[in-house]
């Protein structure tokens, strides 16, 4: 679920004008570099921000699994979404005010 999670955030972040790319390759959103995964945004004006997922074992060992994804944070703002469930009012509400809040930074 937790890659529904990570889809359905892109989606709304493309719906409110971010390109969104993975990094180090373009079309990797999925790919667990160091316990994290990273985007890239590029807003309208051509400025770039990155969102990092972090991952986080339960017993604190090394991870790759998507199912360890617990927050994601715009790395020069510190903005973050925490993952919950993705069918709760919490998630819902969220994610969209996480968008929100980036959309600000346009």
């Amino acid at each position: 679920m937790t890659q529904a999670r990570m889809v359905e955030l892109k989606n709304l972040l493309e719906d409110a004008g971010w390109t969104v790319f993975g990094s180090p390759d373009k079309d990797k959103f999925f790919s667990v570099s160091n316990d994290q995964i990273t985007w890239k945004l590029l807003n309208r004006s051509g400025k770039e921000f990155d969102l990092v997922f972090f991952l986080f074992d339960y017993r604190g060992a090394s991870t790759t699994k998507l199912s360890d994804v617990s927050v994601v944070e715009e790395k020069s703002t510190a903005i973050s979404l925490d993952f919950a469930k993705i069918n709760t009012e919490t998630w819902k509400s969220g994610v969209r005010k996480f968008v929100k809040n980036l959309y600000f930074l346009l």
